[in-house]
């Protein structure tokens, strides 16, 4: 951001997840989560390799997890995200 004379510049803080090709989601979203101050419950009895690597980066971390759900739908993964945010854990449960 080009701020003017006597404007403080501020830059916006985005937060990015990556998700890498040949890797498995569990392992990626454990390493994204502990990264941002989350503790992950993977309530699932399945995992995912992750065939294409997944670039998103969003204003928040609540942005990061919707579009991830959103992609958990469109996959037909059958996983949904219960974010509790007093206790900055996140699960990971089966449908």
């Amino acid at each position: 951001m080009t701020t003017t004379q006597g404007a403080l510049n501020v830059a916006s803080a985005n937060v990015t997840l990556d998700l890498i090709e040949g890797e498995l989601l569990s392992q990626q979203l454990k390493t994204w989560a502990e990264k941002n101050g989350f503790k992950v419950l993977w309530n699932s009895n399945h995992d995912y390799l992750i065939y294409k690597s997944i670039h998103m980066t969003e204003r928040d971390k609540d942005t990061v997890l919707l579009r991830l759900g959103e992609l958990f739908t469109s996959e037909n993964y059958g996983l949904v995200i219960k974010y509790f945010q007093k206790n900055s854990v996140l699960v990971i449960d089966e449908q």
